[in-house]
C-alpha cells in the first residue's frame, strides 16, 4: 500500500490501522468471508489461472484498498 497509495498508508498510521484487522483474515481466507460468493468465485478463477495464488492473492488485496482508498481515507478507524 506504501508503493501504490503512500497518503492511504499514512492514513492507516494516523488513525492507527492496523493491517492484521483484515488483511491476516483477508489472506487466511481468500476473501470468502469478505464478499459476496458470486465476486469470489470470479475472484478465484482467476486466481487459478495465473497459477500462483500466493503471489497474486496480495495484489487484490491491495487492489481493493486503493480502489476504495479516497473513501477510506475520509473515514475514522471506528468507521
Amino acid at each position: 500500500v506504501k508503493r501504490v497509495d503512500p497518503p492511504l498508508a499514512m492514513h492507516f498510521e494516523n488513525e492507527k490501522i492496523d493491517y492484521d484487522l483484515f488483511a491476516v483474515p483477508w489472506i487466511n481466507c481468500l476473501l470468502l468471508r469478505a464478499f459476496p460468493l458470486e465476486l469470489v468465485w470470479r475472484l478465484y478463477d482467476t486466481y487459478f489461472a495465473e497459477g500462483d495464488i500466493s503471489k497474486f492473492h496480495p495484489y487484490v488485496c491491495v487492489a481493493f484498498l486503493t480502489a476504495f482508498g479516497d473513501k477510506l481515507k475520509q473515514m475514522s478507524f471506528q468507521e
